[in-house]
């Protein structure tokens, strides 16, 4: 059963959209992914179902009429499999009997194409809020209802740790999640302070999350912790925890652990995603790093430059943007081959980083094209100084061992400086770029400052 599996905060929440119209998906994604949602999507009904099924989302975006089966159809399949997923209906049709079917069918609401972007938004952010609140508010109730025996079963066979606190802070109930996944027995924890948990850089937020939890009545708060393992020093699992309050009284942690005794006053449910997160964090790595060198990509350089760019314009400071082309890359991967090619350009970025300085940014904006970002400079003595070391750093001999190989390269360097060459990111690299190729254009290694 999924009924009380949940979902993630909305910033990291997981939407699946199922529509067999390409450019509205496509359009309908970018939307949702500017929002900060993670999107995928399906374009017939058979693969939205297999996706389900192989996967984890936390709201379906689902298009009524579609190839194979139908919204509707799927609607249907979702109750008989037991997956606990919002639902928002999203079609050209208005008709009454298609619109009230797919309400009775589960849908949290109907939207009509053409939508509007911030309506439509606005939906999602609803109902993934109150699925959230469904979720915490079912265990809640099956703590307060069932008999002692079916209670520990159910909730022990929950893939949540659930947890509820008196209204000093101290653990009034767990159940036995907590040792599969961190190692405690419920009994070592029972009248322990809750932050004998957290880990220490957390227990700040997590004292806030208590406290707000016990004024926000209407809507339950979600935050990531870091959650500690039994005998670790530090912790080492991340965790998703949703909190609802019982009653609005304040909650005071008392200064020594002692038996809880008083009425449970905090009610909590901790999912383990610290797979999750190691998978986000290298999604997010992966689309703002080069894959073959590990440095900054374009996309997170020109962030870098129009950050530093704002930075130096309120501090009246200088910086400088080089670009930087390798002399006879392009001979050397033709003759060698790619896998030659992609170990000289793992050592050139280990020779070019050996001349920055912390702060700098190197980043690899294609093929064999660098950019360096220097954030500080005071005057154009300190950037020649780095252009300097980086050509010197090339002009000795690179060894691919493996393949006997001993080969020299070059660079061109164009070099712009903010704020006397642009006031712009793009403007400020597009004149590093023309003076870069007046260097190459003369046949010869070195720099030049655009004029």
């Amino acid at each position: 059963m999924q009924g009380l599996n949940g979902s993630v905060g909305e910033a990291e929440a997981r939407l699946l959209v199922a529509d067999d119209d390409p450019r509205l998906t496509t359009s309908l994604c970018s939307i949702l992914k500017g929002n900060g949602f993670q999107v995928e999507a399906e374009l017939d009904g058979a693969a939205v179902c297999q996706r389900i099924q192989t996967g984890c989302y936390d709201l379906i975006l689902l298009d009524i009429f579609m190839p194979g089966m139908g919204g509707l159809e799927i609607m249907s399949w979702l109750r008989k499999a037991d997956f606990d997923i919002p639902v928002v209906v999203i079609s050209g049709s208005s008709v009454f009997d298609i619109v009230r079917q797919a309400l009775r069918g589960g849908a949290y609401d109907y939207i009509r194409k053409p939508y509007d972007v911030d309506g439509l938004i606005a939906t999602v952010r609803k109902a993934l809020s109150k699925h959230k609140k469904d979720r915490a508010h079912a265990a809640m109730q099956l703590y307060f209802r069932a008999g002692e025996e079916f209670y520990r079963r159910a909730v022990d066979n929950l893939p949540d740790i659930v947890f509820t606190l008196d209204r000093e802070g101290r653990f009034h109930f767990l159940n036995n999640r907590v040792e599969d996944l961190l190692g405690y027995r419920r009994d070592e924890l029972i009248g322990q302070p809750w932050h004998h948990l957290f880990e220490e850089a957390d227990a700040t937020r997590a004292s806030v999350a208590f406290k707000r939890s016990s004024t926000s009545l209407d809507e339950p708060i979600v935050e990531r912790f870091r959650l500690q393992s039994k005998g670790r020093q530090t912790a080492d699992r991340e965790f998703e925890v949703v909190v609802l309050p019982f009653q609005a009284d304040s909650l005071q942690v008392p200064a020594k652990p002692v038996v809880a005794s008083a009425p449970a006053h905090i009610f909590a449910l901790a999912r383990d995603i610290t797979e999750r997160g190691k998978f986000e964090r290298s999604m997010e790595f992966h689309a703002t790093h080069d894959s073959l060198t590990g440095l900054p990509n374009r996309t997170l350089a020109m962030d870098r430059l129009v950050l530093a760019i704002t930075q130096a314009g309120r501090n009246r400071q200088k910086l400088a943007i080089l670009f930087l082309d390798l002399n006879r890359f392009k001979a050397v991967n033709d003759t060698f081959g790619h896998a030659v090619g992609d170990q000289l350009l793992r050592g050139v970025t280990l020779r070019l980083a050996g001349c920055l300085r912390e702060g700098d940014t190197l980043s690899r904006f294609g093929g064999d094209e660098f950019t360096i970002l220097l954030p500080v400079v005071r005057t154009r003595e300190d950037v020649r100084a780095v252009a300097d070391k980086l050509v010197h750093s090339l002009k000795e001999p690179f060894h691919i061992e493996r393949e006997e190989i001993c080969f020299s390269l070059g660079a061109s360097i164009g070099i712009a400086l903010y704020p006397e060459d642009a006031s712009s990111a793009e403007e400020l690299t597009r004149r590093a770029d023309v003076a870069m190729y007046k260097v190459k254009h003369r046949g010869e290694e070195g720099y030049q400052f655009f004029s």
